[in-house]
């Protein structure tokens, strides 16, 4: 799902009462360029693993009287295209330049294969150049001034395991100020999003409805930051989603 294609209305309803500004010290604890293109660089080693493996596979096909033709097995093959293909989820519009490629219904020729195995180690090398756009960068972008714009934006391009990180960013800090402010602040050096939320819910600081929402959203926020298989856009949006209208609430 894409951010743009919220209505107007929607976003005119985003009004938080104290704006969250950008810290440098409250990023760097949640978006690291390289935590974050490590699992992305790990999947791409194996997809090319794969692949070599399958042109070992290859066999020769007589197509003809005077031609013939090298193929890999077919259900490998289709698993290993399948695979291929995920790399849309977990590049979204950074995959742009390859994605015809990616996408296109590639026959087992060997030749094909070794096309397909080329464009993805072409997608490996632009990530290790630093040639695609980073979290980074689009996190500390000066047009915006606060991180759940900065999450809606990275949504609206595509980049939604990066705005869920940023979406769980914003709710632990909210949290923590919260906690904070009613005297019951977990006694530990980095207290996570779920040990401040059963600190708020056991002191009544809300009910359990909220206490159970709360819980919710961080595993949506922890998923898109371990880059678990549950995260996904349509979880990320959602997330966003509702964020937007607990923030209010918290600070009544």
């Amino acid at each position: 799902m894409n951010g743009a294609n919220q209505p107007a209305e929607g976003k005119a309803e985003i009004a938080l009462p104290v704006t969250i500004r950008y810290s440098p010290a409250c990023l760097s604890r949640h978006v690291r360029p390289m935590e974050a293109t490590a699992p992305i660089i790990g999947y791409l080693d194996k997809l090319i693993a794969e692949g070599e493996a399958l042109l070992a596979t290859k066999f020769t096909i007589r197509t003809s009287s005077i031609t013939q033709e090298d193929f890999v097995p077919i259900d490998p093959f289709q698993r290993w295209r399948g695979n291929c293909r995920v790399l849309q989820t977990k590049l979204g519009r950074a995959l742009e330049p390859w994605k015809k490629t990616i996408l296109a219904d590639t026959p087992n020729n060997a030749v094909e294969v070794m096309a397909l195995l080329g464009t993805v180690r072409s997608i490996k090398d632009a990530i290790e150049g630093g040639h695609l756009i980073s979290f980074a960068e689009l996190v500390v972008a000066e047009a915006f001034s606060n991180l759940l714009d900065q999450a809606e934006y990275l949504l609206s391009k595509g980049f939604w395991l990066a705005a869920g990180v940023l979406g769980r960013a914003v709710l632990e800090e909210e949290l923590r100020a919260l906690a904070q402010t009613a005297g019951c602040l977990p006694n530990k050096d980095r207290p996570t999003l779920n040990d401040l939320n059963s600190a708020l819910y056991k002191n009544e600081v809300y009910d359990k409805l909220e206490f159970k929402l709360i819980d919710t959203l961080a595993a949506i926020g922890n998923d898109c930051a371990h880059n678990r298989p549950s995260a996904s856009e349509d979880r990320a949006k959602h997330f966003l989603e509702q964020l937007v209208v607990l923030l209010p609430r918290l600070k009544a």
